[in-house]
């Protein structure tokens, strides 16, 4: 089991963290925090043996790292520097639950660092706590509003969450924010369908269709779509106006005698 988490963290939260540790303090790009005392909120100086513990971890050494920032800690139990980099240690050394504890501290001394509440909420995926990680990524945006990318996230921990329409509407503020996108209306009409609301998968995709009426293949999507579900004229529809739009195009020409096939009109 612990093998299935380390998977996961390291694909989900190692490839959106920075591994780049200075003693000046982590550049999260949050207002107010460029720099942060990795002595921790008004704690004792510990930056020398926190320097020595960054070094072992650049050097491979990881045991002699995870002494070292455990003493930082030891020193000053607000480090939440020190905590993060001893989590990130740990779920390379299989300790989960070490990570996700230290993890959790560091995110709530400094709740305004990015890296942080993303290590913390990538643990909390890993262990299937999916609600604690929405708590986690709707604080992010929070702090973040501009940030595209916690919108997505905290959209896919909703969905893991078992919260289908709390994702689309983040979908749809994502949408607010950028236009129609190919992404984020092919997501919602994968959850639709999902869901069985077939006629609101419809409306993704015509939505596409609208605000890129020469994309042949958004009328594919759709054409495909409602013969699934048993929508042939709409389907027809669709496929016409993929002849109109690209009369050349021999995947179409196929369809549409598949079409006609199934619907008994040999000639």
């Amino acid at each position: 089991m612990y093998r299935y988490f380390y998977i996961i963290v390291l694909l989900i939260a190692l490839a959106f963290i920075s591994c780049k540790s200075t003693k000046s303090g982590i550049d999260s790009g949050n207002k107010g925090t460029n720099e942060q005392n990795f002595s921790g909120k008004g704690g004792v100086d510990n930056s020398e043996l926190f320097i020595d513990a960054n070094k072992q971890k650049l050097l491979g050494n990881n045991e002699e790292a995870i002494i070292l920032f455990n003493k930082c800690i030891d020193i000053n139990p607000k480090d939440a520097a020190s905590m993060f980099e001893l989590s990130k240690l740990y779920i390379t050394a299989h300790k989960m639950d070490e990570a996700l504890e230290l993890s959790k501290k560091a995110a709530k001394i400094d709740p305004e660092n990015d890296y942080y509440q993303i290590l913390y909420a990538s643990i909390l995926q890993a262990f299937e706590k999916y609600n604690e990680a929405t708590s986690v990524y709707e604080a992010l945006i929070k702090y973040n509003p501009h940030n595209l990318k916690y919108y997505n996230m905290l959209a896919v921990a909703y969905l893991y969450a078992g919260k289908p329409e709390e994702a689309i509407v983040v979908y749809d503020k994502l949408e607010e924010k950028v236009g129609i996108t190919e992404e984020f209306s092919l997501k919602k009409q994968t959850i639709y369908l999902q869901e069985k609301k077939v006629n609101k998968a419809v409306i993704e995709v015509e939505k596409l269709i609208e605000r890129y009426p020469e994309e042949s293949k958004y009328y594919a999507i759709l054409a495909e779509m409602c013969i699934a579900n048993g929508m042939e004229d709409k389907a027809l529809e669709a496929y016409q106006k993929i002849i109109e739009i690209d009369p050349n195009d021999p995947y179409i020409h196929f369809s549409l005698a598949d079409f006609y096939r199934k619907n008994g009109e040999k000639e």
